[in-house]
């Protein structure tokens, strides 16, 4: 079932095709897992429903860390919510440091495609609404991401 739209986009960086259908299908797969564990309901999203996922360098999560959280240092993954905003067919954006993934995985393809599995399941778990901003709701957080995990893992062996 295609619940969303998955927009993608790059900016400076150069390895792009190997991991677009795998961005696109851990977006589906996290989105559909949600609706079937019931943490989101098919009445929250439009037809139209998308989210926009954009994959960038170190330089580029500085500028929008900064703008955004006022911190000036990288991060691994930036998630902006539109879930509130019911003229807008965006769902969420999520925006992926690259440079961040390297240092997280060991280099290889498969590996990099976990690192992009875990930053996506974070980003996405906090356009619905999840935070880790205390012990509780962290371990709360990372239950469902490691389920996420698994249901994304278990329907990439299939295929």
């Amino acid at each position: 079932m295609r619940i969303i739209k998955t927009e993608i986009s790059y900016q400076n960086i150069k390895i792009k095709t190997p991991y677009h259908p795998f961005i696109r299908d851990v977006v589906q797969l996290s989105f559909d897992h949600l609706f079937r564990r019931g943490y989101i309901k098919m009445r929250n999203f439009g037809i139209k429903a998308s989210v926009s996922v954009l994959i960038c360098d170190d330089k580029k999560m500085i500028q929008l860390n900064k703008r955004y959280r006022n911190n000036a240092l990288p991060t691994n993954e930036l998630s902006f919510s539109y879930m509130d905003d019911p003229a807008s067919t965006v769902v969420g954006e999520i925006v992926i440091n690259w440079d961040e993934l390297l240092r997280d995985s060991s280099g290889s393809f498969e590996d990099k495609k976990l690192s992009l599995l875990n930053f996506i399941a974070h980003a996405i778990l906090h356009i619905i609404g999840f935070s880790h901003e205390n012990d509780e709701k962290a371990s709360c957080m990372d239950e469902v991401k490691e389920n996420i995990y698994s249901y994304v893992m278990k329907k990439q062996r299939k295929k």
